[in-house]
């Protein structure tokens, strides 16, 4: 039995990506990739290993602006990124966000700073200081992880019993040529920047090789009833200090060989995890 619905289609809003780069990558894309993951290598799940073209994630986090949000460091977001289904070929595949002995759930946790210039009520741009994040499989047997906000906007993950979450892989940055922005139009965060991945569970990624470059683009279906604010419309109104909660918008990914691909496919390889871009609308 699976929790979110999800689909192929193009989804329009905000844009978050996720690039992985070894070092060597090109601005420009060309052609998406299969990818072939092994959930049982965590012990967490019977779920065999999948081939999949694309996959669906939900958004959860929390972006603090402070009187001051031009001071280098000064934003702080904290939150979680949670894998809701794979499809190949526009047909679900896996056992992702299911339960039962076969299911599991997938969930990247991150923190990041920032600094932002404010032109007016609700509009700001900026960029990245820093960024640091560590994706987790865990056992869905006893249930299902959610999520929640307390009083003043921090957002926090609450696991089922015998969850045993497992690392697969950490992020830092920002890295690499990724566009580095954080903005704020309308109340709504947008956001760019790339990451340096350092895979812990090697055995979990199957295909590609570890020695591919690749991009992965999120397509989110947003709209402004998953997102907050403490004090309420704060986002909006420009009242500082303020928390922006961003309360579990979904959408779909796509993993993409950078340009010259036929190049990327047989020389480069896969050694950067990162947000190309996140826009909530």
């Amino acid at each position: 039995m699976a929790r979110y619905g999800f689909t192929a289609a193009s989804l329009t809003g905000a844009v978050l990506g996720l690039a992985l780069a070894a070092g060597v990558s090109s601005g420009a894309q060309a052609g998406t990739v299969n990818f072939t993951w092994d959930p049982s290598v965590t012990g967490n799940t019977t779920a065999g290993s999948f081939t999949a073209d694309r996959f669906g994630i939900n958004d959860w986090a929390s972006i603090s602006l402070p009187s001051d949000p031009s001071v280098t460091g000064s934003v702080t977001e904290n939150g979680f990124l949670e894998i809701s289904g794979f499809t190949y070929q526009g047909h679900p595949v896996s056992t992702v966000d299911q339960m039962g002995p076969a299911g599991y759930g997938m969930y990247e946790a991150f923190s990041a700073t920032s600094h932002v210039t404010c032109s007016s009520a609700g509009n700001c741009t900026g960029k990245f200081d820093s960024i640091t994040a560590t994706l987790y499989l865990y056992s869905t047997q006893n249930g299902y992880a959610s999520y929640s906000f307390d009083a003043a906007g921090n957002v926090s993950i609450n696991l089922p019993s015998g969850a045993n979450p497992i690392a697969l892989a950490t992020e830092t940055g920002p890295a690499g040529p990724v566009a580095n922005f954080a903005d704020i139009t309308g109340g709504v965060p947008g956001a760019s920047v790339g990451v340096q991945f350092n895979p812990i569970l090697t055995s979990f990624f199957q295909a590609p090789p570890l020695n591919l470059v690749l991009d992965l683009e999120q397509v989110f279906s947003n709209t402004t009833g998953v997102v907050g604010g403490v004090p309420s419309k704060c986002p909006t109104t420009g009242v500082l200090p303020c928390v922006i909660e961003i309360k579990g918008g979904g959408g779909n990914a796509d993993f993409l060989v950078p340009e010259p691909a036929s190049l990327a496919l047989f020389s480069v390889g896969l050694a950067a995890f990162g947000f190309v871009r996140r826009r909530l609308a």
